[in-house]
């Protein structure tokens, strides 16, 4: 059930950036290690730049948590632009 509902997710938004600047936006939804999945998916595309969004934890949250975003800044095949989520 996640996965249809995120693939219908990331359409409406794809959809709806195209509409507004026409840009040329992919999405892509897989399964195993997120950060290693997108490198993966962006290299094999030919990415010229992957956005993200990250919550920003910082301190002892964040060495539990981990970042998938800032693993994936790390590895990236391109630069990777990142924005401060909304909280809900």
């Amino acid at each position: 059930d996640l996965a249809p509902r995120a693939e219908r997710a990331l359409r409406a938004r794809a959809e709806g950036l195209r509409a507004d600047g026409g840009a040329d936006v992919q999405r892509f939804v897989g399964y195993g290690r997120p950060n290693l999945g997108i490198d993966d998916h962006a290299a094999r595309e030919g990415a010229g730049l992957l956005v993200m969004a990250t919550h920003g934890l910082s301190g002892i949250a964040h060495v539990q948590l981990g970042s998938v975003t800032e693993k994936t800044v790390r590895r990236a095949p391109c630069p990777v632009l990142t924005v401060r989520g909304s909280e809900g």
